[in-house]
């Protein structure tokens, strides 16, 4: 984790310390305006971040005007590649991400790691019957309630779904040794 603490604003915030170094706002000014470029240049188009979205043969959209329905679709579908992408390549989660959210139940089989698919269904079963049918918006609220997601997926869902500005970055040894060495 680079950052552990809100944004202050998009470009300011206060940052954790990392093997004995605590980093100066220039030097997060840094990291953010070298990982946006990086991802701007690097970013792969991945069905989960895409404003449309294949649920049960139905399209959604996703916009700035999106109805509260359409965002707790697109929270779920976060939340679905999220849980899929734990210790799992991205290019093996793609296919039955899709095929997940088309016909959604027993197309786990083969992907492994099916203590996921355990929580998946503890948590849709928390949403349903604690939350009526809405997943929470905030990434304490999902880190704290909702079974078998951590940080990372909380950050995600409540970020890429509900527009959260969060300060917790993810990133990669690799990332990281390229910024740093």
């Amino acid at each position: 984790m680079i950052c552990g603490k809100h944004f202050v604003s998009p470009f300011t915030f206060q940052c954790e310390t990392i093997s004995g170094h605590t980093f100066s706002p220039e030097e997060v000014a840094s990291i953010q305006k070298a990982l946006l470029s990086w991802y701007d240049a690097n970013k792969r188009d991945l069905p989960w971040r895409r404003m449309v979205c294949l649920l049960y043969d139905r399209l959604i959209f996703f916009s700035s005007q999106a109805t509260h329905a359409d965002v707790n679709v697109r929270a779920y579908a976060i939340w679905i590649s999220e849980i899929m992408l734990q210790q799992t390549q991205v290019k093996s989660v793609i296919p039955y991400y899709e095929r997940w959210m088309k016909e959604v139940n027993s197309l786990w089989s083969g992907l492994g790691y099916y203590s996921r698919a355990r929580l998946v269904h503890e948590g849709a079963t928390k949403v349903v019957y604690e939350y009526d049918g809405t997943i929470p918006s905030n990434s304490e609220q999902l880190k704290s309630n909702i079974p078998g997601v951590g940080r990372y997926t909380a950050g995600a869902i409540a970020s890429i779904a509900f527009n959260e500005v969060l300060s917790v970055i993810v990133v990669s040894f690799l990332v990281y040794g390229v910024l740093f060495s």
